[in-house]
């Protein structure tokens, strides 16, 4: 073989070899590099309070009933009135406002919601059922006052002006002289019966007959049929209830 060839040969070779040297050690420090932990430090959060402790129970529903009862016994009021008020006024609702712009559950104007606030140093939400109910017991009271002042009517018949004077006014009351025609009033057919509003005489029945038990009033050309068919009531019970089948103007009958 010529010289030139094997020399030739032996550079391929020693070049092969090399590469091959140089390829084994960067695999080596390839292994042997040490790894890079990075750690991420996240900002510590600190968890609200309220959260070590145990979640409470979902606040119970307002007992509207036991408000009442509550509220009746403080201020001296008949049993049942708030719930028929609240129900006469609002069908039980409290997020009310009508085109007179009464408010809430005891529909309160805002001159009524200032003479409550100014009067008895008591501030309210006039659509929170329990303040409202708070104010309109107290409304209540102060009215059945002032109607005892200038009437010597029973306690029914002083209720039924105050139910008139919570609806119209008590200004209305007294301008209108219903209190002194129902003066010597025993039951509130004879109260409604001077109220000259249509709207406030059936509300005051409404809620009346509900608190003291339905009555009528017997008038020119009533007849016991007739009183029969008005309150639905068989004309049997009805003879038994008056105790004769004679009636005559301005009786009272104790329909329930």
């Amino acid at each position: 073989m010529p010289i030139k060839s094997v020399l030739y040969l032996l550079g391929t070779l020693l070049g092969i070899f090399f590469i091959v040297l140089v390829s084994v050690h960067h695999q080596a420090q390839k292994q042997q590099a040490p790894v890079q932990v990075v750690v991420y430090n996240a900002p510590s959060v600190q968890l609200p309070e309220n959260l070590s402790q145990p979640l409470s129970p979902k606040e119970a529903p307002l007992n509207k009933s036991k408000v009442n009862a509550s509220l009746e016994t403080t201020y001296d009021l008949p049993s049942g009135i708030l719930s028929l008020v609240h129900a006469q006024e609002t069908s039980g609702r409290c997020k009310v406002v009508s085109s007179a712009q009464a408010k809430g559950c005891f529909q309160f104007r805002d001159i009524a919601i200032k003479d409550v606030t100014q009067r008895f140093n008591y501030k309210f939400d006039p659509f929170n059922y329990k303040e409202s109910a708070k104010a309109a017991a107290m409304k209540l009271a102060y009215l059945y006052s002032r109607v005892s002042v200038f009437t010597n009517a029973s306690i029914e018949a002083r209720w039924s002006l105050v139910l008139a004077a919570y609806n119209a006014g008590l200004t209305t009351v007294t301008n209108s002289k219903w209190d002194v025609y129902a003066d010597t009033a025993q039951f509130y057919p004879q109260v409604t019966k001077h109220i000259n509003y249509p709207e406030t005489r059936n509300y005051v029945n409404s809620i009346a007959s509900k608190l003291f038990g339905t009555k009528h009033l017997v008038q020119q050309g009533d007849s016991l049929y007739k009183i029969s068919n008005k309150y639905n009531k068989p004309i049997k019970e009805l003879i038994e209830l008056v105790g004769t089948t004679t009636i005559y103007p301005d009786q009272i009958i104790k329909v329930n």
